[in-house]
């Protein structure tokens, strides 16, 4: 009867350490799953930031240069309408 007591006194405890070595690999598991996601979504954070800092810069690009084209349509609008005025002085 001792014997087999201290049998499964020895299995108990087996049984035990297995559990919280079971434990401790699903921790460790765990823990590579997070880093591996929070590394990935910082990542793709980085990479979003950096998108919308070149859309950014396009637009502003775009909106200069339309700018610049309103100031040269009025320019030459401008000098159009007084060249026409000046010929139409003359003329008599």
């Amino acid at each position: 009867m001792n014997k087999a007591r201290f049998k499964l006194s020895r299995v108990e405890e087996e049984v035990r350490n297995r559990r919280r070595e079971i434990e401790l690999e699903k921790k460790e598991e765990l823990h590579r799953i997070r880093a591996s996601f929070e590394k990935e979504t910082r990542e793709k954070s980085d990479e979003l930031h950096k998108l919308s800092k070149r859309l950014t810069e396009r637009e502003e690009t775009v909106d200069r240069r339309l700018l610049e084209m309103e100031g040269t349509n009025n320019t030459s609008s401008n000098l159009n309408l007084s060249q026409i005025n000046s010929a139409a002085t003359r003329c008599p």
